[in-house]
């Protein structure tokens, strides 16, 4: 049967969202880069990743028809990751970062070394030939360290990190330029890697307790907009019903405004409000109310 839920309910569950716009992009370089960046060049690359993707996988299946009459099965043998990851990077006009570090790093796995004279080496001469490094191994060109973290603006623990295994840029997209109106600059570098693995902390989240609903002959606070004295003057007017049958939110309430109005300033703006209207002081007619130390007005029940 269907579950009733609060408003309190519905707000807590769905009214937070994650959103596209918090993530972080790290890059571990192999061993024959690591002398072409220092930590600030680095950095700077991870805050110029302006676009990425969360990657995806599925199940490799294979069905079973003849165990079970008239019914196909599927079971699983095999999971499968994507092939390919894109990361976007905005270019720098200072030196053309992004593109200048994936260009070093593909000519790297393919063994290019322009500073080398001879005909043999040389990638401008019509002979040249290239030899591919090994992937693996201390100087291998795959990396372990590229990793996708989506967080949210509170920056709590409530994080996400995919860490992406034997992963390098083997595409760069073409980038067009136009004399047309000018447009941000960016770099597309297609990373390939065999599987993804997430991090296995799971953050629990505070449990709320839900609003409980008052017994018959609680009083129940006003529905004000933004005024935080129309609730305070309730409390005080019902202090006696509160404290006898009230809820422990509400017994909250009034020890926070006994709290608050423990200084001259405080009591005179609660005495003010009483004579602006829509509240009465005095001890004629009706539930009187209680009056609170140092305080000489006595509030009757909101009119």
């Amino acid at each position: 049967m269907p579950t009733p839920k609060s408003v309190s309910d519905i707000k807590s569950n769905l009214l937070r969202p994650a959103l596209t716009s918090h993530f972080e992009v790290s890059i571990g370089v192999p061993a024959f880069l690591s002398g072409s960046m220092d930590s600030y060049t680095q950095e700077r690359l991870h805050l110029q990743c302006s676009d990425a993707s969360l990657p995806g996988s599925r199940l490799a299946t294979f069905e079973i028809n003849n165990d079970h009459h008239g019914v196909t099965e599927r079971h699983a043998y095999r999971r499968q990751f994507d092939d390919r990851i894109d990361l976007t990077f905005m270019v720098d006009a200072d030196n053309y970062w992004p593109i200048r570090f994936f260009e070093t790093w593909m000519r790297g796995i393919v063994d290019e070394d322009d500073l080398d004279e001879s005909s043999e080496t040389d990638s401008s001469a019509r002979n040249y030939f290239y030899r591919v490094k090994y992937p693996g191994g201390e100087k291998g060109y795959c990396t372990d360290g590229l990793e996708i973290t989506k967080f949210e603006r509170d920056y709590e623990t409530n994080f996400l990190t995919y860490k992406f295994i034997k992963a390098y840029p083997f595409s760069i997209n073409s980038i067009p330029v136009t004399y047309d109106g000018s447009n941000l600059l960016k770099c597309t570098v297609g990373f390939s890697y065999i599987r993804y693995i997430t991090d296995k902390s799971v953050y629990e989240k505070p449990q709320v307790e839900p609003s409980p609903i008052p017994a018959p002959g609680v009083p129940v606070p006003p529905i004000v907009s933004n005024r935080r004295e129309d609730l305070d003057i309730w409390a005080l007017t019902n202090r006696g019903m509160i404290g006898s049958v009230g809820t422990e939110a509400q017994k909250n309430l009034l020890a926070d405004v006994d709290r608050y109005y423990n200084t001259g300033t405080r009591q005179n703006r609660l005495q003010s409000l009483s004579r602006s209207g829509g509240y009465r002081s005095g001890t004629g007619g009706g539930y009187k109310g209680v009056a609170m130390p140092g305080l000489t007005l006595n509030f009757k029940e909101i009119q």
